[in-house]
């Protein structure tokens, strides 16, 4: 999955204004390619270790960037991402870090689209730590809620 089931929503919601987005685990940039080509971003904020950890050791991109001693991802999902878009600042460390939380300034993002760290400890600390930086009527929106795993069925659903 992707962004694209909320994206009309976000064309709906902003038409051509100019917007600010943060996006919280990029990882190969399908996201945030679409977001570039169907919205119109002003600056555009992504947040990712690019490194393989313990947490996701069940994920298969920890086998791939494990792999990846000369960063040739990052370096080519940089280029090809710059190459649609010239004002993104890249956060390559754990959305966790207070330094780059402190960064982005409060209530400055239009869009925030978090996809990173799936299980449940870390969406709620993301959405604890970046929903200040949400613009009054901006959008907060995330992937991957159907990955659910008895990890992160704090509900006991299932």
């Amino acid at each position: 999955m992707s962004i694209i089931p909320i994206m009309q929503f976000c064309i709906d919601k902003f038409g051509r204004n100019p917007i600010n987005v943060l996006e919280i685990g990029a990882r190969f940039g399908e996201s945030s390619k679409i977001i570039l080509k169907y919205l119109n971003v002003n600056t555009y904020n992504i947040v990712d270790p690019y490194v393989s950890y313990d947490d996701y050791v069940n994920d298969g991109f920890n086998d791939i960037i494990g792999n990846d001693k000369d960063n040739q991802i990052f370096k080519t999902i940089k280029r090809e991402l710059y190459e649609i878009h010239d004002d993104i600042n890249f956060y390559r460390t754990f959305s966790n870090d207070t330094k780059t939380i402190n960064k982005i300034k409060d209530e400055s993002i239009d869009l925030i689209f978090i996809d990173g760290n799936h299980s449940y400890k870390y969406v709620l600390e993301d959405l604890e730590n970046y929903a200040p930086k949400l613009k009054k009527n901006g959008i907060l929106c995330g992937d991957d809620f159907f990955m659910r795993t008895h990890e992160n069925d704090v509900l006991n659903s299932g």
